[in-house]
């Protein structure tokens, strides 16, 4: 009975017969570019999340950030957020200071483009926190050149493109004083020219 099944076996039996198959473990890739963090200019996620004492330094650059995202941008950019606690200091120490009120005219858009470069075109030397392993894997490596910690995704894109703008603009229009300028002085030298050959004749 068993020959005769094993002469007359089925296809299926033949080929789709079941065969012991090992069990495979799980193996997951350590890619080492999307884990490498680079310690001179990025910040380690999984040790900056670490709850650790802030020193004094540390505890004012936070009540400052503070400040600042609770303020407006009259206050953050033309006043002294210390104004307070420099008065406290000079209270302690015992110095006695007069403080003389003098009104100056603060030109806007000096102050307005300095601070446009200030924020986004001054190299930053700061350290940055480096970016998920996720995203280097997905956009590969891109040095953050612009990046700064506390600019926003609208501050980034439309900020950005806006100074651009105004500092073209500044320029350009600088360019149109410069040669306006010149064009002056080369009339004031033709007068005096003119004049003097007049007196000659």
């Amino acid at each position: 009975m068993t020959d005769s099944c094993r002469i007359f076996n089925t296809e299926y039996r033949h080929q789709f017969k079941k065969k012991p198959q090992a069990l495979r473990h799980s193996f997951i890739h350590s890619d080492c570019f999307a884990d490498r963090i680079e310690e001179d200019w990025q910040i380690d996620p999984r040790l900056a999340s670490i709850p650790t004492k802030f020193d004094e330094a540390a505890e004012r650059l936070v009540h400052k950030q503070i400040l600042d995202n609770t303020r407006t941008i009259y206050q953050v950019s033309y006043k002294d957020p210390w104004s307070i606690h420099k008065e406290e200091e000079l209270k302690k120490k015992g110095e006695e200071t007069e403080k003389s009120k003098t009104s100056k005219e603060i030109n806007f858009q000096s102050e307005l483009f300095a601070y446009i470069r200030k924020l986004y075109y001054d190299p930053h030397d700061e350290k940055v926190l480096a970016p998920p392993s996720t995203s280097k894997r997905i956009f590969g490596y891109s040095r953050p050149k612009y990046l700064h910690g506390g600019l926003s995704m609208y501050q980034d894109t439309h900020g950005r493109t806006g100074g651009l703008i105004m500092l073209h603009n500044v320029e350009f229009f600088s360019d149109v004083k410069e040669r306006e300028l010149m064009k002056k002085k080369r009339l004031k030298m033709d007068e005096k020219e003119t004049d003097f050959c007049k007196e000659i004749l």
